[in-house]
């Protein structure tokens, strides 16, 4: 087929396919964000630098090592200034932190929560199975009211 070279896309993808297997191996491709102690902080320095990009200006972040509990914003050209003032806005407005205790908390559902549910499946069901039916009947109710 003209245009295909499969020669040449298969060499790609085993390339890519190799930077990607290298990349998950820890502590990753960004060692600093392995290291820091401190979810928030984590969270901060990877997103800079996933933002930032390969090159000097990832490189001036790792140097500067700005913290998320100070609001240091680095100073990054064009649009991506507003991009850091736009997330550091939305996740202080989700209110997003560290997990408490061990694990999650995993809340068992109140009686209404369960029965809404199970009616919810039960209509799922009969109306999978029966269709024909159950839309007979919705359809002649109207007779009843009457």
């Amino acid at each position: 087929m003209p245009g295909i070279r499969a020669t040449a896309d298969a060499e790609r993808l085993a390339g890519a396919l190799a930077a990607a297997t290298e990349r998950l191996v820890p502590p990753g491709p960004y060692p600093e964000i392995a290291a820091e102690p401190d979810l928030e902080e984590a969270t901060w320095l990877g997103f800079l630098l996933a933002l930032a990009g390969p090159g000097e200006l990832q490189a001036a972040i790792l140097a500067a090592r700005p913290s998320w509990a100070t609001a240091e914003v680095p100073d990054l050209p064009g649009e991506r200034s507003r991009t850091v003032a736009a997330y550091r806005a939305w996740a202080e407005r989700a209110g997003f932190s560290e997990p408490v205790g061990e694990g999650p908390v995993v809340m068992m559902p109140s009686i209404l929560t369960t029965i809404v549910i199970a009616v919810g499946f039960a209509a799922t069901v009969i109306l999978g199975i029966f269709p024909g039916p159950v839309l007979d009947l919705a359809a002649n109710a109207g007779q009843f009211i009457r």
